[in-house]
């Protein structure tokens, strides 16, 4: 991270499509945003756990699916991005043990930090791909799956604001 005249600094803002983060973990930078200097840390943080969760997912994911660790609780009738939450609560409740007791015996506190964070992002993006609704028209007859993700979008819908 840069600073810039102003006193402010350089974060990423985007990871591109087209990087291998699987093979070499880095965030990208394709363009540049100035952010208010006291919030250097967290922007510090977010590059951090970024390059966190791609080298973890060489343990945890598959090379097609970073998620596929948590995408598995859905084999336990669990939905994946709940099945994160979980997770996300388990650092939670370590946390209160710190909090409580002072010390942790296999875990340092920074990294159940950020695993909460991870996690949080991880079930954020598996609850898009849940909710998401396909954009194509589902009479055109080109998806079986774009008109089954439709109607299942329909029918969810029909519960929030009516």
């Amino acid at each position: 991270m840069s600073l810039d005249k102003q006193g402010g600094y350089f974060v990423p803002t985007a990871i591109p499509e087209s990087a291998s983060l699987t093979k070499a973990p880095i965030v990208y930078v394709e363009q540049q945003t100035t952010y208010h200097p006291l919030s250097k840390r967290l922007y510090e943080l977010l590059v951090e756990i970024a390059n966190l969760h791609a080298k973890k997912q060489a343990d945890y994911g598959r090379a097609n699916d970073p998620f596929a660790n948590v995408r598995g609780s859905a084999d336990w009738g669990v939905r994946p991005w709940v099945g994160a939450m979980v997770r996300a609560n388990d650092k939670i409740k370590r946390l209160q043990k710190f909090a409580a007791e002072g010390c942790l015996a296999n875990e340092a506190v920074e990294d159940s930090f950020k695993d909460l964070a991870v996690y949080a992002l991880i079930g954020l993006v598996l609850y898009e791909e849940e909710t998401a609704c396909p954009t194509e028209n589902p009479s055109d007859g080109k998806s079986l799956l774009a008109r089954a993700m439709n109607d299942l979008c329909y029918v969810n819908n029909q519960g929030e604001g009516s």
